[in-house]
């Protein structure tokens, strides 16, 4: 049966153009239900081998780290929105550069036809990252954090959040080219 279903996937994947690299992908065994995944085809692990050590070794040596630059000005994509009723808009989404704390200046950012045009100046006035089902306060993120930040009104999902610095180098950049 799990022979059967490996030459499912590996059909799957070349039938969708995946490259060599790609159809050598890592096989594990596993049980979400019992706690335990292997490398190996059993049923019923032995004790010492009945945790997920496994999954996460394959994750760390297949998984390539996020492509992250925590000195570049600070940007972020928002990717959902929600809405409380003390601290207004709350937009959630991947902090892709550099480092957002507490009191920043932020704008607001949406894509024209024209360019970049910014929607809103603001002030980030909280942050808060998950753990598990539960939002903890914190306050700084990095590059490569998923975030949830207070303190705009305007943006919404699909729109950037970034630091003064990356709009106003990107209006002297497209000034410079456009006189």
């Amino acid at each position: 049966m799990c022979d059967e279903v490996e030459s499912l996937v590996f059909d799957l994947f070349a039938n969708l153009g995946a490259t060599e690299e790609q159809l050598d992908f890592p096989v594990l065994y596993a049980s979400a239900k019992e706690g335990w995944a292997s490398t190996t085809y059993t049923k019923d692990p032995p004790a010492e081998a009945k945790n997920m050590s496994q999954l996460l070794d394959a994750i760390v040596s297949h998984v390539l780290p996020p492509n992250a630059n925590i000195d570049a000005p600070f940007q972020m994509l928002v990717s959902m929105m929600e809405r409380d009723s003390y601290l207004g808009r709350i937009l959630t989404g991947r902090v892709y550069s550099g480092v957002v704390r507490v009191g920043d200046r932020v704008h607001g950012l949406r894509n024209k036809d024209s360019g970049a045009e910014k929607i809103e100046d603001g002030k980030v006035v909280k942050i808060m990252k998950r753990r598990g089902t539960t939002m903890i306060v914190t306050d700084c993120a990095g590059a490569g954090d998923i975030v949830s930040i207070a303190g705009l009104s305007s943006p919404s999902i699909g729109h950037t959040v970034t630091t003064v610095e990356v709009f106003t180098s990107f209006h002297i950049y497209a000034s410079f080219f456009i006189a």
